[in-house]
Parts: structure tokens; C-alpha cells; sequence
């Protein structure tokens, strides 16, 4: 498992651990970036993906049409209740000018899925303008948001980590770089099932809001990661990923 760092990253209920600077996950060559959790659910990468040795090593999406990675669904990739994802990614566009500019990180659905989203967005009790970019949103099937950062949530061109945690409630909370950070809405929606893939750098088999940046590594939990062990995978991975 790609998790010999020091301090150690949590590995209590690691379901998905993707790490592009690992050569055991991703040897700097080739289609299959693969899983180091034990569910060992390798992703295909399709061709204008390509690996980036620059801050330990990442695998860089420009938003082509065949720029993005799918692994096989799994039900543990459900996070409606007791979860966590955590995604090292740097953004190269600023993602901002109209009020409806997304990018997708990760989805777990074919079409109007669950995902990790970045991006602008006015409506659906978010306000702003096109001027409020820069926001992690996490959506859900159906229309708008379960949760979404304030605007100016990261910046442009910096790698960073994002987290987001739901407990058994569905209580929701964000964190960046081990810290949490606060919301603008905070919906607690239920999150449907998802069936057969999952996708990383794009939103489901609709091919849209393709990630235009770079991704280090995507780590899922079925726990809620506490804010001591969001720190902890923090201090993990912020020197080799320059963070």
C-alpha cells in the first residue's frame, strides 16, 4: 500500500488510495494507475493523461477530450453517511467569468452523479456572481449541492489538499491544507448509490466539467476522517508535495 510516509497517513478504513508519486501506484509510465487500498481497483487512464515528476509527481488532465481516468464502482464509494475523501490536486485555470464554470476532481455515478466539483457557481442559495470562483462543491444527483465552499477557497496554479467529511448524520464539513475551512451551504443531502464506474477528472459518462490541472493522489475513507487525522495525512504528504 502506498502509505510509507512518516508521519504514517490514516489507513483505518482506506478504501481507495491513488498516489501518483508512488511508482507502486504509478511506475511513470503506461494506462493503469493502480489502486493501493486493498480493494486494488486499478484506474485506465485514457491517452492525453500523462505524468509530471514536478512536486513528487502527479498526473496532469488538460481538459481534452481524452483526458480523464475511470476505476470500477464499488459500494464502499457510496459516502452518503460515515466518509471521507481527501484529493492533492492543482488547478490551472482560474475558473471564473460566468456564473456557471465547473470542473470535476472525481465522480462516482455515470451521468448526474455524486462528485467533488471546483469551480463558480451562482444559484441554488449560492450568490456571488461570476466574480465568486474558486469554490469546492460537492454535488449530489439531482438538482444543486450538498456542499459548497465560500469563493476563494484555493488558489490558482498551488498544490493543495482538499478534504471533505460526512459522519453519520450526514453532517458535512471541509477542510484545506488540515484545516478546515467554512461553507456557504451546508444541505446534508442524502447521495444516491452509484452503479458501475467511477471517474476521475471528468463527470460521468456525459464527458463534462473536464479538469483542466494537475492530481497526486485520491484517498477515500468509510469513516469520518477527524480534523487530528486530516492534519496528520497533511503533515504526511506536504513536503513531497509541496504543499
Amino acid at each position: 500500500m502506498g502509505t510509507n510516509y512518516s508521519p504514517r497517513i490514516v489507513t483505518d478504513n482506506l478504501v481507495m488510495c491513488f498516489d501518483a508519486a508512488d511508482p507502486k501506484s504509478y511506475p511513470r509510465t503506461g494506462s493503469v494507475w493502480k489502486d493501493r487500498s486493498s480493494k486494488a481497483l486499478n484506474a485506465t487512464m485514457l491517452a492525453s493523461v500523462s505524468f509530471d515528476s514536478a512536486n513528487g509527481g502527479s498526473l496532469n488532465f488538460d481538459s481534452s477530450a481524452t483526458s480523464y481516468a475511470f476505476t470500477s464502482y464499488d459500494s464502499d464509494f457510496h459516502m452518503d453517511t460515515n466518509s471521507s475523501i481527501e484529493i492533492i490536486f492543482l488547478a490551472d485555470d482560474n475558473l471564473s467569468g460566468a456564473t456557471d464554470v465547473r470542473q470535476s476532481l472525481w465522480s462516482n455515478k455515470e451521468n448526474d452523479s455524486l462528485g467533488v466539483e471546483i469551480g463558480v457557481f451562482d444559484g441554488c442559495g449560492i450568490s456571488g456572481g461570476t466574480s465568486a470562483g474558486r469554490r469546492f462543491l460537492m454535488h449530489r444527483q439531482g438538482n444543486c449541492f450538498s456542499a459548497v465552499s465560500n469563493a476563494n477557497a484555493f488558489e490558482v496554479g498551488v498544490p493543495i489538499q482538499f478534504v471533505y467529511t460526512r459522519d453519520g448524520s450526514r453532517n458535512e464539513k471541509m477542510y484545506t491544507n488540515g484545516t478546515e475551512i467554512s461553507l456557504a451551504v451546508e444541505n446534508n443531502h442524502t447521495f444516491a448509490a452509484g452503479s458501475t464506474t467511477s471517474y476521475i477528472g471528468v463527470r460521468g459518462t456525459s464527458l463534462g466539467q473536464k479538469f483542466d490541472g494537475k492530481i497526486y493522489s485520491i484517498k477515500m475513507y468509510t469513516k469520518e476522517l477527524s480534523a487530528e487525522e486530516v492534519a496528520q495525512n497533511f503533515n504526511a504528504v506536504r513536503g513531497r508535495y509541496g504543499l
